[in-house]
């Protein structure tokens, strides 16, 4: 009995880092790192966004923007190593503290300010609250709660998705925190 009510303390974490894998994967669709070179085969949306692509020689590791020791100041508990994923067009590593709260980065090279405003403008019909504008944080910056707990960022061409787990009303807060130390290591 006692695992069972263990295990189901555990769900809503499960359940949440499983939104955000949904969340990053599907942002990540877009990308074309896997699309044979003089392939003629487009995805509508994507044919009607603009969008520049990240120069080939660069590769996009976000652990590098935000380290395990940055993860553990922001979350004041020691944190796992990163898992990662990425390269080329995107990465993203995630953060999970002893208490079972995290922190993750994903960068998405190539973002231009039109498609990080399309990107604000259809964040309400995912989280079910309207986006709050976040002042001070690189060139655009908004605040997507509700299910989300994400704070985007637009820096450069680099679109920055830092979410917080399990941080309830400090999320907002936690992100910014993350996002000064990311900021300060982007191009």
């Amino acid at each position: 009995m006692k695992s069972k009510s263990a295990s189901s303390s555990a769900s809503p974490l499960v359940w949440s880092l499983v939104l955000v894998g949904l969340t990053l994967g599907l942002a990540a669709c877009g990308t074309k790192e896997n699309e044979p070179q003089g392939s003629d085969s487009k995805n509508t949306s994507e044919a009607s966004q603009p969008t520049t692509p990240a120069p080939a020689e660069a590769t996009i590791n976000a652990a590098e923007f935000f380290t395990k020791a940055d993860a553990e100041a922001v979350l004041g508990s020691p944190v796992n190593d990163p898992t990662t994923q990425g390269g080329v067009a995107s990465s993203n590593c995630t953060y999970i503290a002893t208490n079972f709260s995290g922190i993750g980065l994903y960068v998405r090279g190539g973002t231009t300010p039109t498609t990080f405003d399309q990107a604000q403008a259809a964040s309400k019909s995912i989280s079910n609250v309207d986006p709050v504008p976040v002042a001070g944080m690189g060139e655009k910056a908004y605040w997507a709660g509700g299910k989300l707990n994400q704070l985007n960022v637009l820096k450069s061409q680099y679109w920055l998705i830092i979410t917080v787990f399990a941080g309830g009303d400090k999320s907002p807060d936690l992100a910014k925190q993350a996002a000064e130390k990311i900021l300060a290591r982007m191009p």
